[in-house]
């Protein structure tokens, strides 16, 4: 039977234009690990010991409406969604922070969330190759995972994330960082200011801009990370 549904078109604004996707070429699970509940989507067509992309989702969003707004992947391998532990505004967050709490305490609040979902994503791959990723928040605490797990993570993926500057290292994972120059709740100077330090580091950094680009995942950007994905996979 072919599924048809209307899904936000990749945007964190709930006044987004929806759009129809088909679904027939994908097959969705769940399962917990250590506590955290992830759902995951596996391209029909990927090998059993196909590796796992864990997308983080932002905050006031959860892993099913962020699963929900992610077209078919053209890439062979199986995308997993954890959800985030703490409540916020009727869905969830990844952690507590407020702008006026600085830049160290978001580091902090960040490895703590860090933490305890790295236990997770290792128990659920099961010596599959990983890659990490997330949208804003979510964003924010795979960087954190980039830095922390450089061995273990072929690559990292950050669309409108903060990087800390506390968490930076001198060893991390391979990183592309995708932001858009409007966007009016993490500034894209935060990003650019972040993979200028991991290159000046020596690190593998990559920034792709989209001007005019608001806080949201556009076609473009999810284009991009396909490209970037695949390009990482082994």
């Amino acid at each position: 039977m072919v599924r048809w549904v209307f899904l936000l078109a990749f945007a964190c604004s709930r006044d987004e234009p929806r759009i129809l996707i088909d679904l027939t070429r994908e097959h969705d699970t769940a399962a917990t690990v250590e506590g955290v509940g992830f759902t995951i989507v596996v391209e029909l067509s990927a090998p059993e010991q196909s590796p796992y992309l864990v997308m983080l989702h932002g905050r006031g969003d959860t892993a099913k409406e962020f699963r929900e707004s992610w077209p078919a992947f053209p890439v062979k391998l199986a995308v997993a969604f954890p959800l985030a532990p703490l409540p916020f505004r009727g869905r969830r967050q990844w952690f507590e922070w407020s702008s006026g709490d600085g830049d160290d305490a978001l580091a902090d609040a960040v490895s703590a969330a860090e933490a305890r979902l790295w236990t997770a994503i290792v128990g659920l791959a099961r010596g599959r190759q990983i890659l990490v990723g997330g949208f804003s928040q979510g964003a924010t605490v795979a960087y954190a995972m980039a830095m922390r797990h450089p061995d273990e993570i072929s690559g990292a993926f950050l669309i409108a994330g903060r990087m800390p500057a506390k968490l930076r290292s001198t060893r991390a994972a391979p990183i592309v960082a995708l932001h858009g120059t409007s966007d009016d709740r993490v500034s894209i100077d935060d990003a650019r200011a972040g993979v200028a330090a991991l290159q000046a580091a020596g690190l593998e950094a990559t920034l792709f801009e989209y001007p005019g680009v608001g806080h949201t995942i556009t076609p473009a950007m999810f284009d991009q990370l396909a490209s970037s994905v695949r390009a990482r996979l082994r």
